[in-house]
């Protein structure tokens, strides 16, 4: 936590948060014994049979993400209620990808989305988390946002999800990159089933590499990083310090740090 700051820890309650995810997927299994056969089912799909457990995994995910969505609802409660605007800020980057994540969920029940529009619109509710929690972690000193002495690395880093979500939702950008390399795979075993999963993945990194490509290219004109704390902070927020008539030695200092950052 930074030294202006006061409040509330936020990578304790994070942990905090990952605690109460696995306290909840306790007690469902403890609940519902016959939720066990979703690992045999699992592990039967991976070799190439077909996966008989959709029922036991939407309640699986149906109870945990509402639960978690009460959790998260709570902390952003407790934000507002004490004035703590980075605790509201992420609790509210946790509580509206929850509440947006359960109605995405019943869709999906009852066969209203394809495969590749579920993973895009995960894409996009990540990206809202991103953005939200990079907001309150970056922007947030003193209780009070600071948008020109902030750190940009979380929003920038939602930005890009969120566009590589909304470029892979557009019917044929996917089909285009995957058919790139021109090799088919047939599921007829472990292996061949981890290939395929490789081959899914793969337009998405390289999307998501030509957009990082493109927005560092835009971010090295507008912003600056300091090595230091790796804050990523705008160019103009920051006054340029010691230079002579020839320019040799101007520099920045990081108003995160105090770090030298060399132009």
């Amino acid at each position: 936590m930074d030294g202006n700051d006061r409040g509330f820890d936020l990578d304790s309650l994070s942990l905090g948060s990952l605690g109460i995810l696995s306290i909840l997927t306790l007690i469902f299994f403890i609940t519902h014994w016959d939720a066990y056969v979703i690992f045999e089912e699992a592990f039967a799909a991976a070799l190439g049979g077909r996966f008989r457990a959709l029922d036991i995994l939407y309640s699986i995910v149906g109870f945990v993400v509402t639960g978690m969505t009460v959790w998260f609802s709570v902390l952003t409660l407790i934000g507002v209620a004490l004035k703590d605007v980075r605790l509201a800020l992420y609790g509210a980057s946790l509580c509206v990808p929850s509440l947006f994540l359960i109605y995405v969920t019943d869709l999906v029940r009852v066969g209203a989305l394809g495969g590749l529009t579920i993973f895009s619109l995960l894409l996009i509710l990540v990206s809202i988390e991103q953005v939200l929690g990079g907001v309150a972690k970056g922007f947030v000193r003193a209780n009070r946002l600071s948008v020109l002495t902030g750190d940009w690395r979380g929003v920038l880093r939602g930005l890009r999800l969120a566009v590589l979500g909304a470029l892979m939702i557009v019917p044929g950008v996917y089909k285009y990159l995957y058919n790139l390399p021109g090799v088919t795979v047939e599921i007829t075993d472990l292996y061949s089933s981890i290939r395929m999963l490789i081959m899914m993945v793969m337009p998405f990194l390289e999307a998501y590499l030509l957009i990082f490509l493109v927005t560092r290219l835009l971010t090295s004109i507008f912003f600056v990083k300091c090595k230091v704390c790796n804050s990523i902070m705008l160019k103009r927020s920051i006054p340029i310090s010691g230079w002579d008539s020839e320019h040799t030695l101007r520099h920045l200092h990081c108003p995160r740090c105090g770090a030298t950052i060399d132009l």
